[in-house]
């Protein structure tokens, strides 16, 4: 992806697939969020972007804050 393109990831409707609604990232990302996650992307234009879930974590035996 362009540098442009990175700044429109997860905005309502922005999609680089043909036949794309462009809510995917959007929906994923409110889940992650809400659990106090967060979405770290790194790309390279032509090669291919990775996109790195980061979620916190608790033990079973921990609750939950």
């Amino acid at each position: 992806m362009s540098t442009e393109q990175l700044t429109r990831v997860g905005t309502s409707f922005f999609t680089t697939r043909a036949g794309g609604t462009g809510l995917g990232v959007v929906l994923a990302r409110n889940a992650i969020v809400q659990h106090g996650g967060g979405l770290r992307y790194a790309s390279k234009p032509g090669a291919g972007t990775t996109v790195t879930v980061e979620l916190p974590f608790t033990s079973k035996h921990e609750p939950a804050s």
